[in-house]
């Protein structure tokens, strides 16, 4: 996934976690941009990395819209130049406050996915997602979205589950349902600050951070992601299987079937969704935006000469990261592992009853929805069924397809089977 304005973006969510990383980059606020340099080794070095017939591309911040149409039209000259026959796709993870009719002409000519981050209505949507002087943002989403529709862009939406609009999961999901989202992404935003000044002043600290730290207010707690994720999937497996479809639902399905996990927090291992900043810095997560994490591209900002970076690009490893959990997960694939430590992990406790199988599922030849992106699959925001892209694990913040057709109606057909077979055996197995 690529980052090309870094974590420069045009309005100030309180709870988003990227905009701090600017104080690695002291040079944020006058060399912002991706180069046509970099981004021409990004593009060429990518699609030479990936020996499958099919590429996604994700662009997300910060805000890509900041910069500009013209930077993605020279992006897909470049997809076009270095292509080799595979087929190129790519994935956009926006606000949508910047989009006008250009953007909209702009994306649906080059067959873009669109993400687009809302919070639900007004006043659940309103309460972190401000600008930059502390204003409501939710009319210029909407303005976006309009456009988004106006020009036929296929989207999806991601919305972060905070401590605020997690109270309300039914009035989110009527009003997704309602702005004409078919496909739903739910992220939910545990973080904690640091109880000492950190070293490399950000204040977020890792998931494995064990010093002195606190979680922020706006974090949702374990019971209320569990409350809203089981209250929104009792609707919708009896009203809206096969009409609207929720990511982490299609996922828990495609595990359930026993195929490969399609999305980062489901895998056995993590590190495959790499993440590249705007002067070519290489990172295994944008999670895992710190010093020591690392892989590739210049030295650390502290470390940083004038003039060093111009080809920090050229530096990108060709190698396939892994990074290998404390434990491994259970043979079950929907009995999630509850961490015995803190961090980004915690809500898992709270919602392992909707994910419990009541039994194993069989039968299917479907493949799950592939990453979108440089491996982050994005918090949206694998690609897709349609757009297949090899064996790459998605992450939960960049827009994505779900699971194929086939997976799909086999898995609604299961669905309807249990639904109209017994209410009693739909209340155990939903765990309601």
């Amino acid at each position: 996934m690529a980052k090309p304005s870094g974590s420069v973006c045009n309005i100030d969510c309180q709870y988003c976690f990227y905009l701090e990383k600017e104080k690695l980059y002291p040079d944020a606020k006058s060399a912002w941009r991706m180069s046509d340099e970099v981004l021409e080794l990004y593009v060429q070095q990518y699609i030479e990395a990936q020996d499958v017939p099919a590429v996604n591309f994700a662009w997300q911040g910060g805000e890509p819209t900041l910069m500009g149409v013209d930077f993605y039209r020279r992006a897909v000259e470049l997809q076009k130049q270095y292509a080799n026959g595979k087929q190129i796709t790519n994935a956009f993870q926006t606000n949508g406050i910047l989009l006008d009719d250009e953007w909209g002409e702009f994306l649906v000519d080059n067959d873009f996915l669109v993400g687009l981050s809302i919070d639900g209505p007004r006043e659940l949507h309103d309460r972190y997602r401000v600008d930059k002087g502390q204003k409501p943002t939710f009319d210029r989403v909407i303005d976006g979205l309009e456009v988004l529709q106006k020009h036929k862009v296929e989207f999806n939406t991601l919305t972060v589950l905070q401590n605020h609009n997690a109270e309300h999961p039914l009035e989110v999901y009527h009003f997704l349902k309602e702005i004409g989202s078919g496909y739903m992404q739910f992220i939910p935003i545990v973080e904690r600050l640091a109880g000492d000044e950190p070293a490399d002043g950000l204040e977020l600290v890792l998931p494995e951070y064990e010093g002195k730290a606190k979680v922020t207010r706006w974090s949702v707690s374990p019971t209320q992601y569990g409350r809203f994720l089981c209250t929104v999937f009792d609707e919708w497996v009896r009203l809206d299987v096969g009409r609207f479809f929720v990511q982490i639902f299609d996922v828990s399905l495609g595990s359930w079937l026993g195929q490969d996990a399609s999305l980062c927090i489901f895998a056995e291992t993590c590190g495959s969704a790499l993440i590249i900043e705007k002067n070519g810095d290489l990172y295994s997560c944008d999670h895992f935006v710190y010093p020591d994490p690392r892989h590739g591209g210049q030295p650390p900002a502290a470390q940083v000469r004038p003039g060093q970076g111009r080809h920090a690009a050229a530096l990108l490893p060709r190698v396939r990261l892994q990074i290998r959990l404390q434990r491994r997960l259970p043979e079950t694939p929907l009995r999630v592992h509850t961490p015995r430590r803190g961090g980004t992990e915690l809500p898992v406790q709270g919602v392992q009853d909707v994910l419990r199988p009541h039994r194993p599922l069989h039968g299917c030849d479907g493949q799950p929805s592939a990453p979108a992106a440089a491996g982050h699959g994005g918090d949206g925001l694998g690609p897709t069924a349609r757009r297949g892209a090899g064996g790459q694990i998605g992450c939960r913040a960049r827009p994505q397809r779900s699971v194929s057709v086939r997976q799909r109606s086999q898995v609604q057909a299961l669905l309807r089977e249990r639904r109209d077979g017994g209410e009693g055996d739909m209340k155990e197995r939903t765990g309601s």
